[in-house]
């Protein structure tokens, strides 16, 4: 309901309390805390606009089996909203290690030096997801893109022709088409 009435501070006052309800259940009972409350809390912590408490939250949360990636994704979002360029990529790493598809999350890295024009961090960033995933198109075209923002023409079409060498359907792709055409 508070949500609902953005009453978002009120909400954490209550979601508060009802935590501490649920601690204390889960260490009488010995079962584990509602984790569905702790991401409710988490959220409206950031709706409330107290990222450092949603932050902690959400690190919290990601000791939960089957929460931790979307729980630390959460994370670094809102410590790229916060510009803690560190914790954001520390949380992609961490979800990197728990997902089935790490190379997604990790590429997220890439995306928080991009956004804040570090493009000599990109770069490094996906050389050493080559050295680690050589075979994934999407870190070859990931690096072909920085290359293209950093207009070295050679390097991004050279980069661009390793992505389709490993996926011929990448060609699909209107940028590639343009480099290599």
């Amino acid at each position: 309901i508070c949500r609902q009435q953005q009453k978002h501070e009120e909400g954490v006052g209550y979601l508060v309390k009802a935590k501490a309800i649920d601690l204390a259940s889960s260490k009488t009972f010995s079962v584990p805390p509602s984790t569905d409350l702790l991401a409710e809390l988490a959220s409206m912590y950031a709706l409330a606009g107290k990222n450092a408490e949603a932050i902690r939250e959400y690190d919290d949360l990601a000791l939960y089996p089957g929460r931790e990636i979307s729980a630390l994704q959460e994370m670094a979002r809102l410590c790229d909203l916060v510009n803690d360029v560190d914790r954001a990529r520390n949380a992609y790493r961490r979800a990197a290690l728990r997902s089935k598809d790490p190379v997604a999350q990790l590429l997220q890295v890439g995306t928080l030096y991009r956004k804040r024009q570090q493009f000599s961090k990109e770069v490094e960033e996906y050389r050493a997801l080559l050295e680690k995933y050589p075979k994934d198109p999407r870190v070859y075209s990931a690096l072909a893109s920085t290359y293209e923002l950093l207009q070295q023409d050679e390097k991004a079409a050279d980069t661009y022709r390793a992505a389709l060498a490993l996926d011929p359907k990448a060609i699909g792709n209107p940028t590639l088409r343009g480099h290599l055409a």
